[in-house]
């Protein structure tokens, strides 16, 4: 089922480009099922895909490929009760220079998911150009037996063209909550060309910083066995490893995208493992 959502104009941007995608996910006897779509702007999903048995699958899409000054995007999905889910995006999102320095993106992530239920956000990497002015927010809500796994990946600017991230902010707020009490935030703001890129209390240089999250139950053995399958992995960058109130965090600076994603599979790969299930990488990622 889809509906068209009817605009809402956000307080904060001067000048918006408004764009709203709302799912809601219910489960049934065989699989997870979307039950409801409903859609503002440029933000679709295609039919679910069934890789793994019940686990529904999607890709979100983004038509225009990447965010300029004034857009504004919300994706709210809801997971109830006995629900499993897989979200993701078919290519790298981008995030375009703004028009001018009062001239802001924002995109916003809500993610709730119910009891017995587990929810995956496992987006392609975000490439925030220079002079860019962007927040980048993730909420999530958690019911007493929901988990989420999911994953952040920025890169500033683009090295390979040598461009540096010498203007510009990006703002990363992300707040896990469990039965309506923060369980972690974390709220990182990043200035084009400010101290905190080289110096080696900050991002040391490194261009791709990424955050890796899951709620689960371990021992500190388990987290200590997957920090050194991390790093016996010859994966390139650097990965810390912390797991505090129920939640794995794993924070990684490197220079390029692609060996963020490999580590963050492999991460992903353990904790499936943990959980006894297989890894089902989607489809879309090797298009």
């Amino acid at each position: 089922m889809s509906n068209v959502i009817a605009p809402e104009q956000p307080q904060s941007l001067t000048t918006t480009w408004p764009a709203r995608l709302e799912l809601v996910f219910e489960s049934r006897p065989e699989k997870t099922v979307l039950t409801r779509s409903r859609h503002l702007g440029p933000l679709r999903v295609q039919r679910a895909f069934y890789p793994e048995g019940g686990r529904a699958h999607i890709y979100i899409l983004h038509p225009p490929g990447g965010m300029v000054s004034g857009d504004d995007l919300l994706i709210a999905a809801d997971a109830r009760d006995h629900s499993q889910v897989l979200l993701t995006t078919p290519a790298a999102g981008k995030v375009y220079r703004a028009r001018a320095n009062q001239q802001w993106q924002r995109q916003v992530i809500s993610l709730s998911v119910g009891s017995h239920s587990c929810l995956e956000w496992l987006p392609q990497e975000t490439i925030i150009f220079q002079s860019a002015n962007v927040e980048l927010k993730t909420e999530i809500n958690l019911a007493k037996q929901g988990d989420v796994l999911g994953w952040d990946i920025i890169c500033l600017a683009r090295p390979s063209c040598d461009e540096s991230f010498d203007k510009g902010t990006v703002v990363l707020d992300l707040t896990i909550k469990k039965m309506g009490r923060a369980v972690l935030i974390e709220k990182t703001r990043l200035n084009g060309g400010e101290e905190a890129l080289a110096a080696r209390w900050g991002l040391s240089g490194n261009s791709v910083l990424a955050t890796f999250y899951a709620t689960l139950d371990c021992s500190d053995d388990e987290v200590d066995g997957w920090r050194q399958r991390c790093e016996a992995s010859g994966i390139e960058g650097r990965l810390a490893l912390t797991y505090r109130k129920g939640i794995l965090i794993g924070r990684y600076l490197g220079a390029y995208a692609e060996p963020a994603r490999q580590m963050f599979e492999l991460l992903w790969s353990l904790i499936r493992q943990h959980r006894g299930l297989a890894l089902c990488r989607p489809r879309i990622w090797n298009t």
